[in-house]
C-alpha cells in the first residue's frame, strides 16, 4: 500500500480532533501486530491503547515489538466472531476511541453488525470509530473497478500479504515461541476467509447507522481504501 502512512496519520488526525485530548482510550480492533497501536502511542504520548487480536503468530510480533509500552498498551486474545470479546475490553474502557486498519473487511454481515453495535456501547458520548480499509462497492461494478485499479501499490520491493506470511513461517522454524503460535493460529483457525463476498461500504454504513451512530462518512479516500468514521 503505498498510501498506508497516508492512511495511518489521518485516523490519529481523526483520534485527535474529535477526542480533543492528549490523553485518549483507544481501542485498536484487530490490531495484528501493533502498527497502528505503535503509532498512537507515539502520537498521543499519554494515550492508552488496548489491542485486540486473534491470531497468535501477530500478537506475538507486537507483544516482542512494543512489550506494554510502560504500561499504556494491553493485549488482549479474543475473537470478534464471539461475544466474548466485549467482555475482555470493556472493563478497560470505555474508550474515546475505537480505531481499526485493513482487519474489519473480514467479518460477515451478522458479525459486522453486532461489532459495531458493541463498539458504540464501548465509546464515551461524543466518541468515534475510524475504520481504514479495503470497502469496495459491490453494487457498481464498473465503479468498483475503477476504485480497485486506482489503489496506490507501495513504490518499493516490500513484500505482499502472502510472501510476508510465507517467509514469517519459514522463519518460525528456529524459533519455538512462533512455532508453538503458528500451532495454535491454526487451532484456532484464526487464518482470514476468502474476501470476495464480504460486505461492501453501503453494509458498513448501515450497520453503523443500525447500531445508533449519530453521523457516518468517508474522512479519505484513495480508490476503494477509504477511512469511514462513525461519531457516537
Amino acid at each position: 500500500m503505498g498510501n498506508r502512512e497516508e492512511r495511518f496519520d489521518t485516523i490519529l488526525d481523526v483520534v485527535a480532533v474529535v477526542c480533543g485530548t492528549d490523553h485518549p482510550n483507544v481501542l485498536d480492533l484487530g490490531c495484528g501486530p501493533g502498527s497502528l497501536a505503535g503509532r498512537v502511542l507515539d502520537r498521543f504520548p499519554a494515550a492508552t491503547v488496548v489491542g485486540l487480536d486473534n491470531d497468535p503468530v501477530l500478537m506475538t510480533l507486537g507483544r516482542r515489538a512494543y512489550g506494554d509500552h510502560d504500561g499504556r498498551l494491553t493485549w488482549v486474545t479474543a475473537d470478534l466472531r464471539a461475544r466474548e470479546w466485549v467482555a475482555a475490553v470493556q472493563v478497560l474502557g470505555p474508550f474515546d476511541a475505537v480505531v481499526s486498519t485493513t482487519a474489519l473487511h473480514w467479518l460477515d454481515g451478522q458479525v459486522l453488525i453486532a461489532t459495531y453495535q458493541a463498539v458504540k456501547n464501548l465509546l464515551v458520548p461524543g466518541g468515534v470509530l475510524a475504520n481504514g480499509d479495503h470497502l469496495h462497492e459491490p453494487e457498481q461494478l464498473r465503479l468498483g473497478k475503477l476504485q480497485h485499479a486506482l489503489r496506490r501499490p507501495a513504490d518499493d520491493e516490500r513484500e505482499g500479504w502472502l510472501p510476508w506470511w510465507e517467509a514469517l513461517e519459514a522463519a518460525a522454524a528456529g524459533d519455538p515461541e512462533l512455532t508453538a503460535a503458528f500451532a495454535e493460529r491454526a487451532a484456532r483457525h484464526a487464518t482470514h476467509p476468502d474476501t470476495t463476498d464480504q460486505p461492501g461500504l453501503a453494509a458498513h454504513v448501515d450497520a453503523l447507522r443500525a447500531a445508533g451512530f449519530g453521523e457516518v462518512g468517508t474522512v479519505w479516500q484513495v480508490g476503494d481504501d477509504r477511512i469511514l468514521v462513525g461519531l457516537r
